[in-house]
């Protein structure tokens, strides 16, 4: 697995990207099958920007075994395999809900023998399982021609079979490495989403696709915050009816080049080319807090609301922050007498939101935290007046520590465990720790110039009470 040194940070997902392999509104570009395969890898090369890519078909991954294993898409840090299937009932248009099913890479080879060989349907006294050979068997006997072209015939084959939503969970179910290795979304569009099902005699059907699905398809701002429990139903209620709040993404659903990773929420509308008028667009991304690996979007089900973000621009940063700190010590430098555990070279990275170190006793966490408050305020760290660091070839820690290359003290707040334990017995002390931040940092002297003023009205005040009181 490739390491991410800096934690969870915001980067673009696409989830929602069909290949040339999808049977059904194929729309990429190129007059022959091998010219679209070309055409559409070149446009994934051509992506910036992006982080992950959920390669998409209908009851099959074959689009995402050939952009694996012809892409060599170094630009793209993950590939995720996401099965999208047509389930029943059908919407208030006449449509099967789209049901979506991602796939942990790592288990693809065990995909057809644990999930799509599972997959049943029943037609004229045959049963016919999800695989190609018996897709195509159902086209050709739906259409009464065995004659059709296996091509041809897979297509009618696809546009026939339908699967429930309790069938695909129990066979997620039976398997304990499939279910820890999948994440089944649902869309909720109204045209082939669970939102189209309307009629009342299907509200508890409804509910329970709902509950049975772990994440939402959806740009819709207000279903993003519906499934958080901030709409109309409350969050206890979103709970009870639909198992847990659910975290809402977006893709482009693209079907041809033009569209890949541009999901623009005008798309389809008269007049409107998302091309030619991209000024005009109003893109919904999606941004997940988290590293590029199925493990990293397994954690938006935990924490939906904080680790999704749905926009043209990913949540802003901390305007203040550490990037990296450095260290340079000599090998020879001790502490105290001991062989010092940060010598020689060597880099730590922070996350912008949350850094945490881990470590045993004595690997040197405190040691760092003291380092970078040592660095910033020379002389304020109590641990290097009790604790004396020896460094050789006549150095000095501000010699050796080097925090984003330059980064100014007054940027910075350090915070002992003993300044924190005070300030959770005593909010005074931590009311006045804020206020002397925020004096530091204001470079126009704004805020002491309104504390004068301030001060200036508390006094005519209490001179006007003792001028009262005076005359009584």
């Amino acid at each position: 697995m490739i390491g991410y040194s800096r934690g969870s940070e915001w980067r673009r997902w696409d989830l929602h990207v069909h290949s040339p392999a999808s049977a059904l509104n194929n729309q990429f570009e190129g007059s022959t099958p091998e010219e679209k395969w070309a055409k559409y890898l070149q446009t994934l090369r051509g992506l910036t920007g992006i982080s992950a890519l959920g390669i998409t078909d209908y009851f099959s991954i074959e689009g995402y075994l050939r952009t694996k294993r012809d892409g060599a898409l170094t630009n793209i840090d993950f590939l995720i395999p996401n099965v999208e299937l047509r389930i029943l009932p059908v919407t208030g248009s006449k449509s099967p809900i789209n049901l979506h099913v991602l796939f942990d890479p790592g288990i693809v080879e065990e995909l057809d023998s644990k999930f799509f060989s599972s997959l049943e349907f029943r037609y004229d006294n045959q049963t016919y399982k999800c695989t190609r050979s018996d897709l195509i068997r159902l086209g050709k006997k739906y259409q009464n021609d065995q004659t059709l072209l296996d091509d041809v015939a897979y297509r009618h084959g696809i546009e026939q079979f339908k699967t429930s939503v309790d069938r695909v969970w129990e066979i997620l179910n039976r398997d304990k490495r499939l279910k820890e290795k999948s994440i089944v979304a649902l869309s909720n569009s109204s045209r082939d989403g669970a939102s189209g099902v309307q009629h009342s005699s299907l509200a508890a059907t409804r509910e329970e696709i709902y509950r049975i699905s772990q994440m939402i398809f959806s740009g819709n701002p207000n279903d993003r915050e519906y499934f958080l429990g901030k709409g109309i139903d409350s969050n206890s209620e979103v709970i009870r009816k639909y198992g847990g709040l659910k975290p809402c993404v977006h893709g482009s659903d693209a079907h041809k080049n033009s569209e890949v990773c541009r999901p623009c929420a005008k798309r389809g509308l008269a007049g409107h080319d998302c091309i030619a008028k991209a000024e005009e667009c109003e893109f919904r991304f999606t941004w997940i807090k988290a590293d590029p690996t199925f493990e990293g979007l397994r954690q938006i089900l935990f924490e939906p609301e904080y680790r999704v973000h749905i926009g043209p621009k990913p949540p802003y940063e901390p305007l203040y922050k550490i990037g990296t700190v450095s260290f340079a010590f000599p090998e020879t430098t001790k502490l105290e007498d001991d062989d010092f555990c940060l010598s020689g070279k060597s880099e730590i990275s922070f996350s912008p939101n949350l850094t945490c170190l881990i470590g045993g006793r004595g690997t040197g966490k405190s040691t760092i935290l003291n380092l970078i408050a040592e660095k910033l305020r020379p002389g304020s760290a109590v641990f290097f007046q009790k604790n004396k660091l020896k460094i050789t070839d006549g150095k000095s820690i501000n010699d050796c520590v080097r925090i984003d290359e330059d980064c100014e003290e007054k940027y910075v707040e350090f915070l002992s465990q003993n300044e924190i334990e005070e300030f959770a017995l005593d909010n005074r002390k931590f009311t006045e720790a804020i206020y002397q931040r925020l004096i530091k940092l204001d470079s126009e002297k704004g805020i002491a110039r309104r504390q004068t003023e301030l001060e200036e009205e508390f006094r005519k005040i209490e001179q006007h009470i003792s001028d009262i009181m005076t005359q009584r």
